[in-house]
């Protein structure tokens, strides 16, 4: 089968290299990591004495973005298994199972993550002094010492290695289901462990709300106040995550055909046909925001953690932007990276979509308006799931600030600046993605 992935990567190498620009970033993210903690490393085995090691700041992202490259890739797999659809279709009509499918997509996708993770490690070394020092500027010598940059062979192999192992495990585990959705395999019994998971986590939301509500008041300073809620707060923002994880593909769904029923009620045109294009699109599209989604509350949940309870005046800056690098950086740049991958493999896919809509009589200028209204639907959809997300997370805090007896520091607009940058940003890169393909249609 090994053998056999590599004829069909062969042959359809051009949708990988297509969807390779979150390996690429990936490759870098986990090459910046490594060659940071190896050089600290062989600095500290020479005699360099440090102040402060800053190695953890370097762990969290790899630990953090490895993660998120779990969940990001299984809507990059159904990308792509949705733009192969037909060759798919045909390896299983020839005798193939979905077991030897997966491995075909597992080898395919670990050898396109490992010629990306090469490249981008190698660009992370050239990258990463200049970052380095950019950091030390915004967050101090003292926090992060100077430290001198080498090539490593060990972090280079370790990076492809760490690369093409991961991506071989999730398209082994992602593939199945991913042909399942497409209705390429016949469909087995429900499974019933996402929905005890999505069951969990919602019972674990409101047993954090519980204790909120009927924890005794300690009598202690304001300080010991703030810390005896954050905790609560912190459990409740890994449930309000898990929630979104197992259910946000569902929700945004149903969000975008809530909002795609507004449509129906315009006069025909451009705003009626994105509509409809929107509803046929849902799943796919829910797929691509439900990564977005996640960060966006990680932000503000951080954000909640950091200021609502705590004394504006004795925040340290410097350890908001290393909460901030350690827990946020690196999810938040692949799922940007991601959002670009599908944009572009949704542009191969969307071609015969454009050319029926030219056929129709619709000029340039009118599908990349078309273009620009979907991308507002899916801003609007984004705009109400993140504000169901932000509006829970700013009643807990409002809530703990009451029981405690202190002053509640999250501002609503700053919560909604960033929601609406987050959503903005992610519909004007795919409105582009659109643009260009259109422009080379």
């Amino acid at each position: 089968m090994i053998r056999l992935g590599l004829s069909q990567f062969r042959a359809s190498c051009r949708v990988w290299l297509t969807a390779s620009f979150v390996f690429l970033v990936a490759g870098w993210l986990i090459g910046f990591c490594l060659t940071g903690i190896l050089s600290i490393q062989q600095a500290l085995a020479t005699g360099l004495t440090l102040a402060e090691d800053p190695t953890p700041l370097f762990i969290m992202p790899l630990v953090f973005g490895s993660i998120t490259l779990f969940f990001v890739l299984g809507g990059l797999i159904r990308s792509v298994i949705q733009a192969l659809r037909a060759e798919y279709a045909l390896w299983l009509i020839t005798g193939a199972t979905p077991t030897q499918i997966a491995v075909l997509v597992a080898v395919q996708l670990g050898l396109t993550g490992l010629i990306s993770s090469l490249v981008g490690d190698l660009l992370a070394l050239q990258t990463l002094p200049s970052l380095y020092h950019l950091l030390q500027v915004k967050i101090g010598a003292a926090m992060l010492p100077t430290v001198a940059f080498h090539f490593s062979p060990q972090g280079f192999v370790a990076t492809g290695l760490l690369m093409t192992l991961t991506c071989f495990i999730i398209g082994l585990l992602r593939t199945k289901q991913a042909l399942r959705r497409f209705q390429l395999t016949a469909k087995t019994a429900p499974v019933r462990g996402p929905m005890v998971r999505l069951t969990l986590a919602g019972i674990g939301l409101l047993a954090c709300v519980g204790a909120i509500l009927f924890a005794p008041q300690p009598h202690h300073s304001t300080q010991a106040l703030a810390l005896h809620f954050i905790q609560p707060l912190y459990f409740a923002l890994i449930c309000l995550v898990l929630l979104q994880v197992l259910g946000g593909r569902a929700l945004l769904t149903w969000l975008l055909n809530m909002v795609t029923k507004a449509t129906r009620w315009l006069p025909q045109g451009g705003a009626r046909t994105a509509g409809w294009q929107v509803a046929a699109d849902g799943e796919r599209t829910a797929t691509t925001l439900v990564p977005v989604l996640v960060v966006q509350t990680l932000i503000i949940g951080l954000y909640a953690l950091l200021f609502g309870m705590a004394d504006t005046a004795a925040i340290s800056f410097p350890n908001v932007w290393v909460a901030f690098l350690a827990y946020i950086g690196a999810p938040l740049i692949l799922v940007i990276a991601n959002i670009v991958s599908v944009a572009m493999l949704k542009g191969a896919v969307q071609k015969p979509n454009l050319a029926q809509l030219s056929l129709l009589g619709f000029t340039r200028g009118q599908l990349i308006q078309e273009r620009g209204i979907e991308s507002g639907l899916q801003l609007i959809v984004l705009l109400l799931a993140a504000g169901l997300s932000d509006s829970s997370l700013y009643g807990l805090v409002v809530l703990a600030c009451r029981k405690a007896g202190i002053a509640n520091n999250m501002q609503l607009a700053t919560t909604a600046g960033v929601s609406l940058v987050i959503a903005g940003t992610t519909a004007l890169v795919l409105w582009l993605i659109d643009v260009v393909v259109i422009l080379r249609q």
